[in-house]
């Protein structure tokens, strides 16, 4: 049976890309393309565009698509202000990035403390470098310190920066504002006799290991407290303590183990024998005091723990610190001292600058010099006479 083809349609029918867009299509002489735009507030509207060839309505449409949007964010940047736009940065946009917790309540401050209370009812699209001048007059005539305005300045140019970039600004105006100098910090570091007094209370106190390990290693609080059994080689011919981890209380977590700040702080420290030793008799009175307390003691990982074997808490650890020099009689030094008298005493018995560094576990070894070594007159005299005898021979 023969049959007659169909005749083709004169409709032009309209067919989608296997992604589901639409493809171009001709409407009488004209080509056309139709563009679904969603915008960042989740709102979505639909634009055709036109053209006499197909290059020239690809082209034409591209440039309703971003006509269209940038009209939405101009819009709505006229609204918004600067510090609801700041928290959008931190939640949508930097939490996007490896955030450690204390860093993020560090950044939740500065928007909540510092930029709302001066900058929350600026409109994003109307700050000035003034307004952000004046903020930090403001917060230092407060007393705020050169460290929080930093935080508050990280924020603010995190979040201008972004808004740049999605062309909600043209420009960021913290840029060109400078932070009040930084003070310049001296070192400061307990002597050889404080440090024998602090360690003869401590072990009057039952707590030698824990601040043996303190002045003598030059952990950080949060890597000491942080250490576990496991982290330990105490049987070995080169006895080892792994720094792995710091030990922080995260909000709504509690206490958590936290990788450490930089790629030098994860470091391998080696024990003298007198630390080591100190160290087992530790390990064996833990023993026994979780034998002692059977089904109460809560872990056994940890090497410094609280009675009952739970981790012990950074606040608690500096409120035993404030109570071991009170005892000792040693003129109370904050907690971090413990960390620069083991810089210090290093550098003085001739360790150099790059070794002591790598010990401190920094990044930079003039961080070691600027913070945490403090160099006497004594040892000041020193080199000045040995480059005098060195200049003497050669005369």
């Amino acid at each position: 049976m023969k049959t007659t083809p169909a005749r083709p349609s004169n409709k032009l029918s309209r067919y989608r890309s296997p992604n589901g867009e639409s493809r171009i299509y001709k409407d009488g002489s004209r080509y056309k393309l139709s563009r679904l735009i969603t915008f960042p507030d989740g709102s979505t509207t639909r634009i055709t565009g036109s053209g006499n060839t197909r290059a020239q309505c690809e082209t034409n449409t591209k440039a309703l698509v971003s006509k269209r949007y940038s009209e939405f964010v101009s819009g709505h940047s006229a609204t918004e202000l600067f510090a609801d736009y700041c928290q959008h940065w931190l939640d949508q946009v930097r939490s996007l990035q490896p955030i450690k917790p204390k860093t993020r309540v560090g950044y939740q401050g500065a928007i909540d403390r510092g930029i709302r209370p001066y900058l929350g009812n600026i409109k994003l699209t109307e700050l000035k470098r003034s307004d952000i001048q004046a903020m930090y007059s403001a917060l230092t005539q407060a007393g705020k310190s050169y460290y929080v305005l930093k935080e508050i300045r990280v924020v603010l140019n995190g979040a201008l920066s972004e808004a740049v970039l999605s062309e909600k600004i043209s420009n960021n105006p913290a840029t060109l504002v400078k932070l009040p100098p930084k003070p310049m910090v001296k070192p400061t570091s307990f002597t050889v006799e404080e440090v024998q007094k602090i360690l003869n209370t401590a072990a009057t106190r039952g707590e030698l290991a824990r601040w043996l390990t303190a002045l003598h290693l030059g952990a950080r609080q949060g890597e000491r407290l942080a250490w576990r059994w496991e982290d330990l080689d105490l049987d070995t011919e080169n006895p080892v303590v792994r720094v792995r981890y710091g030990l922080q209380r995260v909000t709504g977590k509690g206490l958590v183990l936290l990788t450490p700040k930089n790629a030098s702080s994860v470091r391998d420290l080696p024990l003298t024998p007198e630390i080591v030793r100190v160290l087992k008799e530790h390990r064996k009175l833990s023993n026994e005091a979780r034998l002692r307390t059977g089904s109460k003691w809560r872990s056994f990982e940890h090497v410094f723990t609280t009675p009952d074997g739970k981790p012990i808490d950074p606040s608690n650890d500096r409120k035993a610190w404030v109570a071991l020099l009170a005892e000792a009689n040693v003129p109370y030094k904050c907690l971090k001292t413990a960390r620069s008298t083991t810089g210090t005493l290093m550098h003085a018995a001739g360790v150099d600058l790059l070794s002591v560094s790598k010990v401190m576990g920094h990044s930079s070894i003039s961080t070691t010099a600027q913070y945490y070594v403090s160099v006497s007159m004594d040892t000041k005299h020193k080199a000045i006479m040995a480059l005098g005898n060195v200049l003497a021979a050669n005369e």
